[in-house]
C-alpha cells in the first residue's frame, strides 16, 4: 500500500467498523478523526457541538484530518459523516488519491444506527428522515471527494475492506 486510505460517507455506513477491518488486512496504522478531536478537547462529540457549535467543531476535525495524513507510513482513516461540510476538509480529501466513499442509503443507515442516536449530535426524533436530509445534501460532495464508491447497504465489513484490497491492488 503506497497512498493512505481515507473512508467518508453517512454516519451509519460504517467507517469506523470497515477502517479497523482494513487497517488489520494491511497491517497499517487506523486513526478515527471523531476519537482525535475527543482527545483533543477532552469532550465527547456531542459535547463539543453543544458547547461551541458546528463550526468549531469542523474546523478542529480538519486538523485532526491534517495530522493524520502527515504520518510518513500509508494509514487508514475513519473520518466523521460531516467532513465533507467543512471546504477546507474537502480540499483536503480532493488533493488525496485514496478517499472511498461508503455508500448507504438512508434507511439501511438509520437501522444500523437504532440504538445509537443519542451521541448523533444532528439526529433527533425523525432518525430516517434526517439520514435522508443529509445523504442529499453531503451525497454529491461525497462523489466530489472520492476515487472510490462502494455501496454497503448488502456488504459486511469484511467484503467491503476486501473490495478495497482490491482497488489498492489495482493501483500499484
Amino acid at each position: 500500500m503506497t497512498t493512505s486510505v481515507i473512508l467518508v460517507g453517512l454516519m451509519g455506513s460504517g467507517k469506523t467498523s470497515v477502517a479497523q477491518e482494513l487497517g488489520g488486512q494491511l497491517g497499517v496504522q487506523v486513526f478515527d478523526t471523531d476519537r482525535l478531536v475527543e482527545k483533543e478537547a477532552g469532550m465527547t462529540v456531542s459535547q463539543i457541538f453543544e458547547a461551541s457549535g458546528e463550526a468549531v467543531f469542523r474546523t478542529l476535525e480538519f486538523h485532526a484530518l491534517e495530522q493524520c495524513l502527515e504520518e510518513a507510513a500509508p494509514v487508514v482513516i475513519a473520518t466523521g459523516g460531516g467532513i465533507v461540510s467543512d471546504h477546507r476538509s474537502r480540499e483536503l480529501l480532493a488533493a488525496q488519491s485514496g478517499v472511498v466513499y461508503l455508500k448507504v442509503s438512508s434507511g439501511e443507515a438509520a437501522r444500523r444506527l437504532e440504538y445509537e442516536t443519542t451521541n448523533r449530535p444532528l439526529l433527533n426524533d425523525d432518525v430516517e428522515g434526517n439520514l435522508r436530509s443529509l445523504e442529499i445534501m453531503r451525497g454529491p460532495l461525497y462523489e466530489g471527494v472520492a476515487a472510490l464508491k462502494v455501496d454497503v447497504d448488502t456488504r459486511s465489513i469484511e467484503e467491503t475492506a476486501e473490495t478495497i484490497t482490491k482497488w489498492l491492488k489495482g493501483q500499484s
